[in-house]
């Protein structure tokens, strides 16, 4: 098989939209991906990307609403609020919002709009939030996962009821999804808390 090397830009780029660079130079995500999670892979930096050149999409299925969403009062965070007014809009590589998004830009522009100052990227978003056990999470939460099992590339908003809104992959909406889907809870890696 023939390498393309057109065929690894677009690769490179997706992933850099929910990776960062280190914070510092000389910075490394090795280790333990900033330790509050314990996760014993890295978080995603520009210098593994381009060291690794491989990139898996979330493609897990889509789930129904928590109840929150059709009941009388709605969701009770002002962050989940505000990532509910723009569920259905597009994935975009790199963006935050308002017409288009990708997984990093959705978090941080639902709690931009509800007053909170958010990191950009999935990994300063991860190196940022305040961790929350799995039986703890609460509306408007961010749950952190491996898609590619090795380290932290994607990120969504919890909604309630074991469900998550997100920006999920190129050709796809901002959506609701189950973590107790066999996809998602083989690859949830931690949660946090800006709110």
């Amino acid at each position: 098989m023939t390498l393309r090397p057109f065929l690894l830009l677009p690769c490179l780029l997706a992933l850099l939209a929910c990776a960062s660079w280190p914070e510092e130079e000389g910075a490394s995500s090795s280790g333990n991906g900033g330790g509050w999670l314990n996760w014993p892979g890295p978080v995603v930096d520009s210098h593994e990307v381009s060291r690794n050149r491989a990139l898996s999409w979330p493609d897990g299925p889509e789930s129904d609403a928590p109840s929150g969403e059709n009941g009388a009062g709605g969701f009770s965070t002002p962050v989940l609020q505000a990532a509910l007014q723009v569920k259905g809009r597009p994935y975009r590589l790199g963006a935050a919002g308002p017409n288009a998004f990708d997984c990093s830009g959705l978090v941080q522009y639902a709690h931009r709009r509800a007053g909170i100052d958010v990191p950009r990227t999935t990994t300063r978003q991860f190196r940022s939030a305040r961790p929350v056990d799995r039986g703890q999470l609460r509306e408007g939460d961010v749950i952190f996962f491996a898609v590619d099992g090795i380290s932290i590339s994607h990120v969504g908003l919890y909604g309630g009821e074991g469900r998550f809104l997100h920006s999920p992959s190129p050709g796809r909406t901002v959506s609701w999804a189950s973590l107790e889907n066999g996809y998602w809870a083989s690859r949830f890696a931690g949660a946090g808390r800006f709110h």
